[in-house]
């Protein structure tokens, strides 16, 4: 861990999973607003001066017990960093490990600070959706009980959907409820025409109509439908489904890609390759584990959209994945099972170039208009400025 520049920073980031978005907050927080820290177990750097990282402990994604080690450990070190910092700055904490607020309410009562909270995920929520606890149980009523007290005691609580934000509803008291969505660099995340990319040469994706999941797939997200499509459509040779990445299954990926004829998997791509292999998709496809509708919203969405291809939710029930796609005419939201969907949703894509070619289009259009990086970023900063002007007037 490194040593603070400064013991007096005006603003404090806990973030255990760290996206370079996230990053870029940090150092506009820090150029523009004062000198920040960034706690994360993510490893980034930065020639921002008036930033500072604190390394912590990383995230374990293997196991739910895994999860729990990994979100204790990087509590337990963000609270023992917090004794090294006097004066009394603005905490931003997000859901990431979803321990934080309750640090938040602690760092509270005990120096006084202020904090803003990051909903990415709403437990217990999500622990119900996912059957690990009934409704009923003492964890999910004594995590209910700590949110209220938490989220009361929040300066402002942002949601990166609508759907979360009526969600958090149940906990927040009197609390500010603010949506800011996830954002993407659509300057650097663009569309590229296949025949000038090299990542769809390279992989003979030019003439392809090209289905790609991209990302990490958790433990609580069903393909099987998907797959299943994939296996019916061997023998059109003008459909490949490509799926770029790990996560707890990995290994499914794989076999699955290794016995279908017009299926392809790639291990998580380098940092600088995303553009170009996001860029190679003219169907997305984004999808919300079991249990994880209403209280989750997939950033990668965002990443796809900018990229200028068209979605294929997968996702049920209302969530702020189906409305975004609904709302931005961007592409079709099904059923996570609906295989029969998903299959006549790909050849209507196939056949109806128009379409296709709509739903690009207002992809693209919708990333730069209400998801930039510039233009999440600066409410943000309109949100700190705010709050750190009504802390010195007090």
């Amino acid at each position: 861990m490194s040593t603070m520049r400064s013991m007096r920073p005006d603003f404090l980031i806990f973030s255990q999973v760290t996206t370079p978005q996230v990053v870029g907050l940090a150092e506009s927080m820090a150029r523009e607003l004062g000198p920040t820290v960034l706690h994360t177990g993510s490893q980034f750097a930065s020639s921002e001066r008036a930033l500072e990282i604190w390394r912590a402990p990383s995230y374990d994604n293997h196991s739910y017990r895994s999860r729990l080690r990994s979100w204790a450990a990087y509590v337990a070190d963000a609270f023992r960093c917090s004794t090294r910092v006097e004066g009394n700055p603005i905490l931003l904490i997000s859901t990431n490990p979803p321990f934080g607020p309750y640090l938040g309410w602690a760092l509270r009562k005990l120096r006084g600070w202020h904090y803003v909270l990051r909903i990415l995920d709403v437990y217990p929520d999500a622990l119900i959706g996912h059957g690990i606890f009934g409704p009923s149980h003492p964890v999910p009523r004594t995590l209910g009980a700590l949110n209220r007290l938490a989220f009361g005691a929040a300066d402002a609580v942002v949601t990166i959907g609508p759907v979360m934000a009526e969600r958090v509803g149940q906990y927040v008291g009197r609390a500010e409820v603010r949506v800011i969505p996830d954002w993407v660099d659509t300057a650097r995340i663009c569309p590229l025409s296949k025949a000038e990319n090299w990542f769809a040469r390279e992989h003979s994706l030019v003439d392809k109509l090209t289905v790609m999941y991209s990302g990490n797939l958790g433990l609580t997200h069903d393909l099987s439908a998907l797959f299943h499509v994939a296996e019916a459509l061997q023998d059109d040779a003008s459909i490949r489904f490509v799926f770029v990445g790990g996560g707890a299954r990995a290994a499914e990926l794989r076999e699955t890609a290794g016995r279908l004829r017009n299926a392809l998997w790639l291990p998580p791509q380098p940092e600088e390759a995303l553009p170009f292999s996001l860029a190679a998709a003219d169907i997305a496809l984004v999808t919300l584990g079991k249990g994880t509708e209403g209280v989750s919203m997939p950033s990668k969405a965002y990443s796809n959209m900018a990229a200028g291809s068209a979605l294929l939710g997968l996702a049920r029930g209302d969530s702020d994945l189906r409305r975004l796609i609904q709302e931005r005419a961007c592409g079709v939201c099904l059923d996570v099972g609906d295989a029969a969907g998903i299959q006549d949703a790909l050849l209507r894509f196939k056949a109806e170039d128009d379409l296709l070619t709509t739903c690009r289009l207002n992809s693209r259009r919708a990333a730069v208009d209400h998801f930039s990086s510039a233009m999440c970023t600066r409410e943000y900063l309109e949100l700190f400025a705010r709050l750190r002007h009504d802390a010195r007037a007090a």
